[in-house]
């Protein structure tokens, strides 16, 4: 008798999960691939922006890092949609060799965030 009933319940809730027995019309989820479409990553996904510290200290005579130094040598191969230097909005004591704050902001197409990772840069928001 246990096993007709175990039986019945399987059948019912098997049934059931395919969709035929609801009543509200709703289908049953199916599985999503997780793979992303081929072709991706010529795919415009949007921009973000990305900064990295211009390595400028208090009192230096020499200013940090141009944004066209740092885009060749440390963004290369990724397209810059914008550029421009900014301040991190962080206060710092007022001492010779201590960083000015002064950072590189690219705007770059999200496709390109994990080149500009390997190279140090952070995920900014854009009125940051």
């Amino acid at each position: 008798m246990k096993f007709f009933l175990l039986s019945f319940l399987i059948v019912f809730g098997v049934a059931c999960s395919t969709g035929h027995c609801r009543r509200d019309g709703s289908k049953v989820p199916s599985k999503v691939d997780a793979k992303p479409p081929t072709g991706y990553q010529q795919e415009n996904l949007g921009s973000l922006f990305v900064a990295k510290a211009d390595g400028s200290l208090q009192c230096e005579m020499k200013d940090g890092l141009s944004l066209g130094y740092m885009a060749n040598n440390q963004l290369g191969g990724v397209k810059i949609l914008s550029s421009r230097k900014q301040h991190d909005g962080l206060v710092r004591i007022q001492k010779c060799g201590i960083e000015t704050g002064m950072m590189n902001v690219y705007e770059i197409q999200h496709q390109d965030l994990s080149k500009a990772h390997r190279s140090g840069f952070v995920v900014i928001k854009e009125n940051y």
